[in-house]
């Protein structure tokens, strides 16, 4: 994952919509090394339905999180953003993200 990031440049990465559909698929992995990649954006429903997601780090690179990417995420109650709380400010969020929106945000 993270050799085809760093191929395509941080402008370019973006996390897709593997996640669809599939929701007990562990992540982890592939956001940390997305994350490394400088991730700008986070495709629509990458993890949809993700009812085990628990917390989530969003690195400071990330401009945009898609279309219903977090929706369906019963559990999700923790957001680390890696970077200030103006920045985060910035991010654009699409529609139906009501669980990440609605999850304690902490700043490192």
């Amino acid at each position: 994952v993270a050799q085809i990031a760093n191929s395509l440049g941080a402008d370019g990465a973006v996390v897709a919509e593997e996640g669809y559909g599939n929701p007990d698929a562990d992540f982890v992995g592939c956001i940390v090394a997305l994350e490394n990649a400088g991730v700008k954006t986070v495709g629509n429903y990458v993890f949809e339905n993700c009812s085990k997601l628990q917390s989530v780090t969003i690195g400071s690179s990330v401009e945009k999180i898609g279309y219903s990417v977090f929706s369906g995420c019963s559990s999700l109650s923790k957001v680390i953003y890696k970077g200030s709380s103006e920045d985060w400010s910035k991010v654009t969020i699409g529609d139906k993200n009501d669980e990440l929106v609605n999850a304690e945000v902490s700043f490192e």
